[in-house]
């Protein structure tokens, strides 16, 4: 039990060093005092200027950029924050993605930004994760999820 919550812990406090540097927010390398005492561990990769969402998965954590981003998942060591590989999502696109989770045959990515309420469908993609942990540098998703809001009306 303390483990997980170690790992929760750990999760939380990457979670902020991550979004607080935002390079969109924060051009000056996150100069500024972080919140709750938290503490600057390491600097991200100039790759990964919006990230959003966050995996701890086998040994690594898991994420990509916000909004608009290359349609690709981002492999960093938790030591340094070091990017370890860029992998590709062949056929999805990357609208407004803001999370990241898995189970136990896949990782799911849920494109459902709508910042300005122009959107009423979204996507998770359903990515296989024993794909995503091999060394490819190009994986296909294997499905898609479509969310629509009852009562919405469908733009097209």
């Amino acid at each position: 039990m303390a483990e997980k919550s170690s790992v929760s812990i750990f999760l939380i406090v990457v979670t902020g060093l991550l979004t607080s540097c935002s390079f969109r927010f924060y051009q000056s390398g996150c100069n500024y005092p972080l919140p709750g005492g938290l503490e600057k561990q390491f600097v991200l990769d100039g790759t990964l200027n919006e990230t959003s969402g966050l995996l701890c998965m086998d040994g690594s954590i898991w994420t990509f950029n916000d909004s608009e981003g290359e349609a690709a998942l981002y492999a960093l060591s938790p030591a340094d924050g070091s990017l370890i590989r860029k992998t590709i999502i062949r056929n999805a696109v990357n609208v407004d993605w803001e999370d990241i989770t898995e189970d136990e045959t896949h990782v799911f990515v849920a494109d459902v930004g709508n910042n300005y309420a122009t959107r009423d469908t979204l996507t998770i993609y359903r990515i296989p994760r024993n794909k995503l942990l091999s060394s490819d540098s190009v994986v296909s998703h294997d499905g898609i999820i479509t969310l629509c809001f009852e009562g919405e009306v469908r733009r097209t």
